[in-house]
């Protein structure tokens, strides 16, 4: 059978057409693919996540790692297709909205994802970090902090004691279960060893019962449970113009330049609405800081500087919703602004033996060296080389109470001590001391067993020996280190109290205590530090007493009043509603549930901790949580 030329012809001409369009399906399919999966389609296209989200990404050390590299790995294109439909859910939140703060449920395993670039079996030699600050005074004064971070796990170091390193927690199989969707509350940490032994430590503080952290989905730890913001970073604003000041960005030579950066951040921290908008308030504002400074024309390239630096820090640091902050977005890498490592390593993690997860800083890093300006108040390491460290410097709690066993055996390695915050000795570091550490209370109970407590540290008399506020004090480690009538590692009670007597309230006397301003820091709740500071005054005797109870008067009367209104000011009315959910639950629910516990809650809402944090006074923080509180 012949075959026509125009048949042979025709046949060829559907084929070449056939195979035309598989190539354009083909290419379509790939540009669809290609498309789907580039960091516009998800960030806008399909997300349309906070917008500041996609701004971070651009400022992240990641810039050049597109989303699906991280939220669906680094793996073959066969398991990415299957992995496709499982994004399918994102279309509801599309429709419906997302939950603010947004978070990520799709983040594949570090092993198919941080793994790929960085390999933390690998040996990684210890590294320095410097971290400038700079001071709010005419001149902003610069302080280095300078750290050695041991990053690789069982490796050989010079230093006398035992240092396990970052990467142990990836090395080994350690599971946890946390108790929020950012991670900010860790309550159950298993280590499960090569031996197939395992030990699981509970945190005995959690606000959970011991049957709701049960239920709780346990799974491996891994890189991004503490580099969370690594592809989105959300910066403290006042970390920010310090990095600016030592990039020479802002120029430090500007009279009071980081005291008006950090008025410029107090004014601009309530801002949202649109960036336009918010560029707009910021430009007035800056605007407004020039004038009041009064800056030379010889400085105005100089201000020109500042001013487009600040407004590009404060547009990073507020956001187009009301109520968020960057403290929406906690950075758990360090535990400077939020709890980080002290979400696990903070004595009150215990198994079943009582043994504690360490609360000890030298696992990953040396102490901190400080080196303020023109070397005034220096800190050096005193730490003699060669010396092993007493068995003490390896118990779990060390940290939380190595204050309570200073003696004169310690100057052997460390040389003359004296306890403060303004450098010159090992005890008077600025970098550890004169500050309070998120998520861990220096001066709280320690943790004997899960579910139950020992004494506390420091203790001057027998249990049931003292009552009212100088138990409280005793609570707070006060008597650790003040005798009431004698002097021990600081100055007697009644001696200090007859110097602050007509010249101190009790207010501003917790105040400087809570703050560690001219004073160790003391952690504990405001009711606390208040009524130890109110004993304190009052063992001056006489007009000493007199002034406390005036102080205690006047303090009652300068109450704020009107916690409903100033809830609504502080934009908590947007989100929830009295009777009825809203964004959040309602308050008659949710107060209520707080009552007894009025200071963790405050605390909780200003450091935006489990909650967008709210832009108020402290003063506010408490009426508001007092009238919420007392809903029915």
């Amino acid at each position: 059978m012949r075959i026509g030329r125009r048949t042979m012809i025709g046949g060829i001409a559907t084929l070449l057409v056939v195979l035309i369009g598989i190539a354009v399906v083909v290419a379509a399919g790939i540009a669809g693919w290609e498309y789907t999966n580039s960091d516009q389609f998800c960030a806008n296209m399909c997300h349309a996540v906070h917008p500041e989200e996609s701004l971070a990404h651009k400022e992240s050390a990641h810039a050049r790692v597109h989303c699906v590299e991280c939220h669906m790995g680094r793996t073959s294109t066969l398991h990415l297709m299957a992995l496709k439909p499982t994004h399918l859910k994102e279309l509801w939140g599309m429709i419906a909205g997302y939950e603010r703060p947004a978070y990520s449920s799709t983040l594949r395993p570090a092993r198919e994802a941080c793994e790929s670039c960085h390999w933390p079996s690998a040996e990684h030699h210890d590294s320095i970090a410097v971290n400038k600050r700079f001071g709010t005074d005419p001149k902003s004064s610069a302080t280095d902090y300078r750290l050695t971070l041991h990053t690789s796990a069982n490796i050989e170091r010079e230093i006398p004691w035992k240092v396990t390193g970052i990467h142990w927690h990836i090395d080994n199989d350690v599971q946890i279960k946390a108790a929020d969707p950012q991670r900010r509350e860790i309550p159950w940490v298993q280590v499960r060893r090569a031996d197939g032994t395992t030990s699981t430590f509970v945190d005995a503080t959690s606000r959970l019962s011991r049957a709701e952290i049960d239920k709780l989905p346990a799974r491996r730890m891994e890189c991004f449970d503490c580099h969370n913001q690594a592809g989105h970073p959300f910066l403290n604003p006042s970390r920010a113009v310090d990095e600016a000041i030592a990039a020479g960005k802002i120029d430090r030579s500007l009279p009071l330049a980081k005291s008006r950066a950090e008025d410029l951040i107090v004014a601009a921290a309530s801002l949202s609405g649109p960036r336009a908008e918010r560029a707009a308030t910021i430009d007035k504002l800056i605007a407004e800081s020039m004038a009041k400074a009064n800056v030379p024309a010889t400085d105005k390239a100089k201000e020109a500087k500042f001013a487009a630096t600040m407004k590009d820090i404060l547009l990073a640091s507020t956001f187009d919703e009301k109520g968020f902050t960057w403290k929406s977005f906690p950075n758990h890498a360090g535990h400077s602004d939020t709890p980080g490592c002290f979400r696990c390593h903070n004595g009150k993690h215990v198994n079943e033996k009582g043994e504690a997860i360490r609360l000890q800083c030298t696992l990953c890093h040396d102490l901190p060296q400080v080196k303020r300006e023109a070397g005034v108040g220096s800190v050096a390491s005193t730490v003699i080389a060669g010396v092993t460290p007493p068995p003490s410097h390896n118990e779990p709690n060390f940290m939380l109470d190595h204050r309570t066993r200073l003696d004169q055996s310690c100057e052997g390695c460390h040389g003359p001590l004296k306890f403060g915050n303004e450098g010159g000795n090992f005890c008077a570091n600025p970098a550890c001391h004169g500050r309070k550490w998120p998520g861990l209370d220096l001066n709280a109970v320690k943790v004997a067993a899960v579910g139950t407590a020992a004494a506390p540290a420091a203790k001057s008399a027998a249990p049931g020996a003292l009552s009212g506020g100088e138990a409280v004090a005793d609570k707070l480690g006060c008597l650790g280190c003040h005798g009431v009538d004698e002097k021990k590692m600081g100055p007697a009670l009644k001696d200090a109290a007859k110097k602050l007597a007509g010249k101190t309230k009790p207010e501003a006397l917790a105040a400087k205590l809570g703050k560690g301003d001219g004073h160790p820091a003391v952690s504990g709740s405001d009711a606390d530090l208040k009524k130890a500071a109110e004993w304190v005054l009052s063992l001056a005797g006489g007009a000493g007493a007199a002034k406390a109870a005036d102080a205690k008067a006047d303090a009652k009367k300068d109450a704020p009043a009107g916690g409903q209104a100033l809830a609504d000011k502080a934009g908590c009315l947007a989100c929830h509603a009295l009777s009825e959910q809203k964004m959040g639950p309602a308050l008659k629910t949710a107060g209520p549930k707080w009552k007894g516990k009025e200071s963790a809650l405050a605390a909780k809402l200003g450091k935006g901790d489990g909650h967008p944090g709210v832009a108020a006074s402290d003063r506010d923080l408490k009426a508001i949580v007092s009238w919420a509180t007392s809903l029915k």
